[in-house]
């Protein structure tokens, strides 16, 4: 079986510079690509589950486990933080690599770190909103609106990274992406575990 350390590499085809802006649209027409080879699943949790399954085989003899975090037990105030104290992880806060899903059941995102959000804008205009100098929404919430897809917000997938596991967080966040295209299981926003440094 592959480890973490055969899928810790950046695909060679994802787009750099300005090309990796998701107001581009390489990226577009991926998510496009993507969503026309597989429609979903009858419920969103079918997703969940074949994920789940999928990286219990990577993660297993890691020493590392994937956890689904339900809205109502895990998140607490309006903007949907995260409490990692209740779900009984001891790590520091954002050391984790979490799976968001559509309402079809697809990966939407692979990410890490502690911004775990359901925004998408919901309007076209809305692309290119922003605040602070900042993009107001991030690329997989873009993608997912122009495909005609929601978050599926009752639950994420959160794997747990321990600082002595021998992997940084986004060391394990570009494998995981990658061993799930790797095993068939598409992922809307394909490149963003691609981003950041190694």
């Amino acid at each position: 079986m592959k480890s973490i350390r055969d899928y810790k590499y950046r695909d060679d085809n994802t787009p750099g510079g300005v090309a990796s802006s998701v107001h581009i649209i390489k990226r577009f027409i991926k998510a496009k690509e993507i969503y026309e080879a597989n429609k979903g699943y009858n419920t969103p949790l079918q997703g969940v589950e074949l994920v789940c399954k999928a990286l219990d085989k990577l993660l297993i003899n890691e020493g590392l486990k994937v956890m689904v975090a339900s809205r109502e037990e895990y998140y607490r105030n309006d903007i949907l933080e995260f409490d990692y104290k209740k779900a009984g992880i001891n790590v520091k806060k954002g050391n984790v690599v979490w799976i968001k899903f559509s309402d079809k059941g697809h990966v939407g995102v692979v990410a890490s770190g502690a911004d775990i959000n359901f925004d998408y804008p919901t309007d076209y205009k809305d692309y290119i909103k922003q605040e602070n100098g900042n993009w107001k929404y991030k690329s997989s919430g873009i993608l997912l609106h122009f495909l005609g897809l929601h978050w599926y917000t009752d639950a994420v997938l959160i794997i747990p990274i321990p600082e002595d596991c021998g992997y940084s967080k986004r060391e394990v966040e570009v494998a995981v992406g990658n061993f799930l295209i790797d095993k068939g299981i598409p992922i809307i926003d394909y490149y963003s575990h691609n981003y950041g440094p190694l």
